[in-house]
């Protein structure tokens, strides 16, 4: 049995409307079926030998799809034997975009934020690009948010399911291009080097090696990898490695490479460094566009990091905006400063210093700071006890 409804992010009053939905059902035989839903309810047989179905087949249609828990189970089975194949009993399509509704559904509240983890697992043959990239890119959604529970156990326990999650894929393709790798191969090597480069002890020890032969100019980083590795070895170096980074950055004549340094440095670790990273990217060497690189790369690489880049720019506020003017830049430095937060607190805060500091062009960038902290923080009071039971056993 089917049932339609509004989706809603951020919850709120259910609407009464209804939608033609051009349904179409995938089943394990191979074969599909197609119907147009027209009434809030609706039944499809399922033929009694079929071992699985897949809704919306080839997403088809504008529309998310919620499995009750014996369907997802199978479905799950289903994923996990068409990764890497080639000739899958799911398409990339389909299992791009069951990972994408799962994890909206959680974000949502309607699903719990442990069956968008538990998914990532079904994904460990998996070798498409795109699909790492939509996984890696919600999974990095999900931290940013979990960090805020101020739980290191916790975030230790995430860090070996990432270990876990990527294992595969990583050893597939590895640190090093290899002679005849398809396009595809060294994005897909850059997101998966970005994320373990938190914690993979391998991956650390070979892009402090690629740096430092890199800086010896005895070998180059390839372009692809060059943020991957540089933001890897900032965030376990001290002030020797950002010092060589500023460097890189000054001698490069790239805009696009100037551009990857200012995204790595923002990984540095400790009150200090953070300092000295916004003091020179908020000096006279930045230009006025590029600004928010190494904002966003200090707010996302730790607590203190949001911490430092909230207050550096909410100090500095009047020198930024004589600075930049009421353009673009000014909405990307404020989406750089005030969004990927967690907490009510936070939220309010936001509403007070534009209270003070009225900002009308970019009145809807603003807003969707607020909206996204008070989402965010929805969720992770929702899912907390959720996702320490699920990672518990990592």
């Amino acid at each position: 049995e089917l049932s339609q409804r509004k989706f809603k992010l951020g919850g709120g009053k259910s609407s009464d409307s209804l939608w033609l939905i051009p349904i179409s059902v995938r089943f394990s035989n191979g074969s599909v079926i197609r119907y147009m839903m027209s009434e809030r309810n609706c039944v499809i047989d399922i033929p009694a030998d079929i071992e699985w179905f897949k809704l919306n087949a080839d997403s088809i249609g504008f529309y998310m799809v919620m499995y009750d828990s014996a369907s997802f189970d199978v479905l799950f089975s289903a994923v996990k034997s068409s990764a890497g194949q080639t000739q899958p009993l799911l398409s990339i399509t389909d299992r791009l975009r069951l990972q994408s509704d799962v994890f909206s559904l959680a974000q949502a509240g309607d699903l719990p934020t442990s069956q968008f983890l538990k998914l990532i697992l079904a994904f460990e043959n998996e070798d498409d690009y795109f699909i790492w990239s939509n996984i890696i890119n919600n999974a990095s959604k999900f931290a940013n948010v979990f960090k805020w529970a101020n739980d290191t156990p916790l975030n230790e326990s995430y860090n070996k399911f990432r270990m876990v999650a990527l294992h595969n894929i990583y050893e597939k393709i590895g640190f090093d291009a290899k002679p005849g790798e398809s396009s595809n191969i060294p994005l897909l090597r850059a997101s998966i080097l970005s994320t373990l480069g938190v914690c993979h002890p391998e991956v650390i020890e070979k892009s402090r090696e690629a740096f430092r032969s890199h800086c010896e100019s005895k070998t180059q980083i390839p372009s692809d990898l060059l943020t991957a590795v540089c933001r890897t070895v900032i965030q376990h170096g001290g002030a020797t490695e950002l010092n060589k980074c500023i460097e890189l950055y000054r001698s490069s004549d790239l805009a696009e490479e100037k551009i990857r340094f200012l995204q790595s440095i923002g990984a540095v670790q400790g009150a200090e460094l953070l300092e000295k990273v916004l003091d020179f990217n908020l000096g006279k060497e930045v230009r006025e566009q590029d600004i928010r690189y190494a904002l966003s790369g200090c707010r996302d690489s730790c607590m203190q990091g949001r911490d430092a880049v909230c207050d550096r720019v909410k100090r500095e506020w009047n020198q930024l905006f004589e600075r930049v003017g009421e353009g673009f830049v000014l909405r990307y430095i404020i989406n750089a400063t005030f969004s990927g937060f967690a907490t009510d607190d936070r939220a309010d805060d936001t509403v007070e210093f534009f209270n003070k500091n009225p900002t009308p062009a970019a009145a809807k960038t603003i807003e969707q700071c607020i909206e996204s902290t008070r989402l965010n923080s929805r969720w992770l009071k929702r899912d907390l006890h959720d996702i320490r039971s699920f990672l518990s056993k990592y």
